[in-house]
């Protein structure tokens, strides 16, 4: 009877919150392993799109603020790591009338944590927003470092980057790029497997397409293998 495999974590659900903690975990040294029904990044979930915002001064409640704020320098160590930007810095304004819990809530989180944001009137808000023809009641906060985020291109990046950090680093790897044979040449990888050709049919047998540069590839696993033995004698 063969042994299961057993793993330390198994993250279920590869989308926003799953594929970033696949990410983090796979610099624990760890042996994990992330799920997903489908191909990720995919539109059966909630992390599909081009763009979500991302905002410091919550109106909801301050106590976001601390969270969101730690976000930050992760999402630029990502977007480094991803070798393309992420995050997108666009400035937000967030309008309601000026006792709304929008406007209010928002200026209460900017001030409690120091959050960089202009309080406008109706007036500043037509001078420096003119698409906008707000009422004498209406209010806005505008915070300068909120954004956009990209989320699919975030995912498919964690999970790249945590396929990385595994037991196959630098012998293995995926993509959901397309790729034509060229695209690999002088690739150090063993194999890159095609995440939009993997196919399950008939619920038991795994349809698997992957590119590799033969010589390169084959060459680099011979340099693996004097590395190991060079550090026995």
């Amino acid at each position: 009877m063969t042994a299961m495999e057993t793993f330390d974590v198994i993250v279920i659900g590869m989308g926003a919150h799953g594929s970033a903690a696949l990410w983090h975990l796979s610099r624990t040294g760890r042996k994990i392993a992330g799920i997903d029904r489908f191909n990720p990044p995919h539109r059966r979930g909630s992390s599909h799109g081009q763009s979500r915002i991302i905002r410091q001064a919550y109106h909801e409640n301050p106590l976001y603020v601390p969270l969101v704020k730690a976000a930050y320098p992760l999402w630029a160590e990502l977007s480094e790591l991803a070798g393309k930007p992420l995050f997108q810095k666009t400035g937000g304004l967030f309008l309601g009338a000026k006792d709304s819990i929008v406007v209010s809530g928002a200026k209460r989180s900017a001030e409690t944590y120091d959050i960089p944001f202009d309080y406008l009137d109706a007036a500043a808000i037509y001078r420096r927003f003119p698409v906008f023809r707000p009422g004498r009641d209406i209010a806005g906060v505008y915070e300068h470092d909120a954004g956009i985020l990209l989320p699919e291109e975030a995912i498919a990046a964690e999970l790249k980057i945590a396929a990385a950090n595994g037991a196959m680093k630098g012998v293995m790897t995926f993509t959901n790029d397309k790729l034509v044979s060229s695209d690999l040449n002088h690739d150090p990888h063993s194999c890159t497997i095609l995440l939009d050709q993997t196919k399950v049919i008939d619920g038991n047998f795994v349809n698997i397409l992957g590119w590799y540069d033969n010589e390169w590839g084959f060459s680099n696993r011979m340099c693996d293998v004097t590395a190991a033995l060079a550090k026995t004698l």
